[in-house]
């Protein structure tokens, strides 16, 4: 069986490519998880993240953080992935 790729997205406002991102990550033939942390977006990032979590369960899981800035989001992240693989 092949590993589970883990895939950590921090994020903030970017609801314009939320979507686009995460669909392209979909699209692979891995098997993986993602992992957006929101970092206390003021656009439409976190309700495009709550809705993608329940239309993907199986693969998808999105955080927030209360304006901590891009490592700490990735910290975040790790800490909560599951495969033996990562890229964020």
């Amino acid at each position: 069986m092949a590993p589970k790729v883990s895939i950590i997205i921090p994020c903030f406002n970017g609801a314009r490519w939320l979507k686009t991102c995460i669909q392209s990550i979909l699209n692979q033939s891995v098997a993986l998880e993602i992992i957006v942390v929101d970092d206390f977006s003021t656009d439409d990032s976190w309700n495009i993240i709550t809705q993608l979590s329940i239309e993907y369960s199986s693969v998808f899981m999105g955080l927030k953080n209360d304006n901590k800035g891009g490592n700490l989001l990735d910290d975040l992240g790790l800490k909560t992935l599951q495969g033996s693989l990562s890229s964020g």
